[in-house]
């Protein structure tokens, strides 16, 4: 009998220690409007962020888009971590949510700033618009394959302003401004093919 305890014991420790890290990074669903981070975006539809922006306590990711059919309109709100953490995601599109769209206001954008990677797209025909990635160690990075990028702006990365990885064919950035980068590349380009617009 108490070899039978000791057994589950072991098998429960063992069950709890292998799940411990998903349990960590698990989310909360996000509300609409969207009032503190981090949270993920689980439910198709429009959202929006309550108030001037939002900071993400503890340091980690702010906001995941998890699904397909939503538009995360940040306005001209701020997302912010503190203190910066090196690992953090400001708004991580996640490669499950294809065709998302993540924008800000028109000559007024979002800002997303002291993140590990400002924004980073992982799912395919995703389009970001009237966004500026300020002071993050990568500012943009698109790696889900082909979508579209306009009126980007990343400034003042640590890295690189925007990183885009193949192999599938790239996004069509048009309108992209990348400024005062510390580190290795303003843009970065990784196997694939992109077009940009300077009209």
């Amino acid at each position: 009998m108490a070899r039978r305890s000791v057994a589950a014991l072991v098998t429960t420790i063992v069950w709890i220690v292998s799940c411990g890290p998903a349990f960590a990074h698990a989310m909360s669903a996000c509300t609409n409007p969207i009032v503190a981070c981090p949270c993920a975006i689980k439910f198709a539809g429009d959202y929006a962020i309550s108030g001037p922006g939002l900071i993400a306590t503890p340091p980690g990711d702010c906001i995941h888009v998890n699904v397909p059919g939503v538009i995360l309109d940040l306005g001209s709100t701020t997302l912010s971590t503190s203190p910066a953490g090196s690992a953090s995601v400001g708004v991580l599109v996640t490669a499950d949510a294809a065709g998302a769209v993540v924008r800000g206001t028109l000559d007024a954008p979002a800002t997303v700033t002291g993140f590990g990677t400002g924004i980073e797209v992982d799912a395919p025909g995703v389009t970001l618009e009237n966004l500026a990635a300020q002071t993050n160690t990568v500012g943009i990075q698109m790696q889900g394959g082909a979508g579209y990028g306009t009126a980007l702006a990343a400034n003042n990365s640590a890295r690189t302003g925007i990183l885009i990885n193949g192999p599938a064919p790239g996004p069509y950035l048009d309108g992209v401004s990348v400024d005062g980068t510390l580190g290795f590349a303003g843009i970065e380009l990784s196997g694939v093919q992109v077009r940009f617009s300077s009209t």
